[in-house]
């Protein structure tokens, strides 16, 4: 079971936590921006950007600290199909 939300996940915005979410169910951030209606490099820019607000180096720290740190949702939408 995660973690709840600690004080480390209020430095983050409400769409950096979205997207990682997204990334910690196994999306790509092509499928991500897709599916918010954003552009890839706007997702990769929020994921770097999570990563200095919380001191983590590269993908696996920030994946690692999201699935300690933030609610995941409870049927994951990696079984969805982009719309």
């Amino acid at each position: 079971m995660p973690a709840s939300p600690g004080p480390a996940s209020h430095r983050l915005s409400t769409r950096q936590r979205e997207v990682l979410q997204l990334v910690a169910t196994g999306w790509s951030s092509v499928r991500i921006a897709a599916h918010l209606g954003l552009s890839t490099r706007t997702v990769e820019n929020h994921r770097a950007h999570a990563c200095r607000r919380l001191g983590l180096r590269g993908p696996n720290a920030l994946l690692r600290w999201t699935w300690q740190h933030l609610d995941q949702p409870a049927a994951g939408p990696a079984n969805r199909e982009i719309e």
